[in-house]
């Protein structure tokens, strides 16, 4: 009986290390050697890369187009956690010269004023980000600690990696999230010429 007992604490104890594995408590190391790993604080409360969106994109979705609309290149992050939250948080930068690693890039323009500022082709860096949770979208407000850092770019081996910190507003309340200790180390599967 006591092998017995034994035998059900060992497989329960497995089981259980399983299930930690597989929805973890913490946030991702920083690494930079293309992981597939995000995650953020989302007002305080984990926000992880997990689940699939189904047959017609991929979780996370990295897209670098190196010609866009006047010039500009562009980088396009969709992570998603489908698991635990059913959100997902997408940044897009629009730049005319290579990105400076390990530099802060201001987050500030809300996508409308992004596409404008594209537009106008006066800006060298333009970046916005939404949140999106259930049917209500929060967008980048000018505040001066939004920003993206990039640590890692590695286009022949497709690998992006970076950190980020950001405040975003609904855009049909007063309402702010408060996106913290962001981090990204990601495949790039999406690479236009």
């Amino acid at each position: 009986m006591k092998i017995v007992i034994a035998l059900f604490a060992c497989l329960s104890f497995i089981n259980c290390s399983e299930d930690k594995d597989d929805f973890p408590n913490e946030l991702p190391a920083i690494t930079q050697e293309g992981k597939d790993t995000a995650g953020c604080l989302v007002n305080g409360d984990l926000f992880l890369l997990s689940g699939d969106i189904g047959t017609q994109r991929s979780n996370p979705n990295v897209s670098f187009t190196n010609f866009l609309f006047e010039g500009y290149k562009s980088i396009n992050i969709s992570i998603s956690d489908f698991k635990k939250m059913n959100k997902s948080i997408v940044i897009n930068l629009s730049f005319k010269e290579d990105l400076t690693l390990n530099q802060n890039i201001p987050v500030i323009y809300s996508l409308v004023e992004a596409v404008e500022k594209v537009e106008e082709n006066v800006d060298n860096i333009i970046a916005n980000a939404s949140f999106f949770s259930e049917d209500i979208r929060y967008e980048t407000i000018d505040i001066s600690n939004n920003y993206i850092k990039f640590l890692k770019i590695d286009i022949s081996n497709r690998i992006i990696s970076g950190i980020f910190n950001l405040n975003l507003k609904s855009r049909d309340s007063n309402d702010i999230i408060r996106l913290t200790n962001g981090r990204f180390d990601l495949k790039i599967n999406d690479y236009i010429e």
